[in-house]
């Protein structure tokens, strides 16, 4: 349905879209969310333009000593009251344990999830997630997905499915090209895994650690692997 009216709104304002692909700007959500806080500043309350850090740390002091500013907060001010009673007041040690927190939120984000209002927070991150994916099998050609599904599935049948090698894991007796909810989202993720380097480079060649053996082991001849 949106796919039909972009093409609607295409013919409509003369876009030609389809024969100049290239003005299309495609990028990640992340990228998408930077430009749209940079065209508006007080919305965003972030003044400057945003930017990425890889020198973390004075961030994470600085979002520490905003959250124990909200002492006085109705809401929060009681949680904070009592991490700083189990802490003998020692609001330098709270301060310190946050940012702790901070540099490592991949260990307890999942437990955010699980709050309250975790679910509201998971379903907009699973419908974020599906609108991407659709975009993706959109742009993709169905029979060149096929192709590489096959070739996915092959790959994951050459891999020992050990609990210690979870290559491919979403591949192994998969004979379907991905869909685009949330349960798909590994498959895709292990598609690109398959098709790019770990620096995010097109791979120039397919190893045996990715399921391509050489052609005289398990009976895999060279047209198929050229293929």
């Amino acid at each position: 349905m949106v796919a039909r009216a972009v093409l609607a709104r295409d013919v409509a304002l003369d876009w030609q879209i389809i024969r100049n692909p290239n003005r299309l700007r495609i990028q990640t959500f992340d990228s998408l969310s930077h430009a749209l806080a940079r065209q508006m500043p007080l919305l965003s309350e972030l003044g400057a333009a945003p930017a990425t850090s890889d020198h973390a740390d004075p961030l994470y002091r600085a979002a520490a000593r905003a959250t124990l500013e909200l002492l006085e907060d109705p809401q929060l001010g009681r949680h904070i009251e009592r991490l700083l009673v189990h802490l003998d007041n020692r609001k330098a040690l709270l301060e310190d344990l946050l940012c702790l927190m901070l540099a490592r939120r991949e260990q307890w984000l999942g437990h955010v999830l699980l709050a309250p209002d975790g679910q509201q927070l998971n379903d907009a991150l699973e419908g974020a997630v599906g609108e991407h994916l659709q975009q993706l099998a959109q742009t993709c050609r169905a029979d060149w997905l096929q192709a590489l599904t096959d070739l996915a599935r092959q790959a994951a049948d050459n891999l020992p499915s050990t609990s210690d090698n979870r290559a491919l894991s979403a591949w192994h007796d998969c004979d379907r090209a991905p869909g685009t909810g949330w349960q798909d989202l590994l498959a895709w993720q292990e598609l690109a895994q398959l098709l790019l380097t770990r620096g995010g480079e097109i791979r120039r060649q397919w190893q045996a650690d990715i399921g391509f053996p050489p052609p005289s082991e398990k009976g895999l001849a060279a047209a198929e692997k050229a293929r």
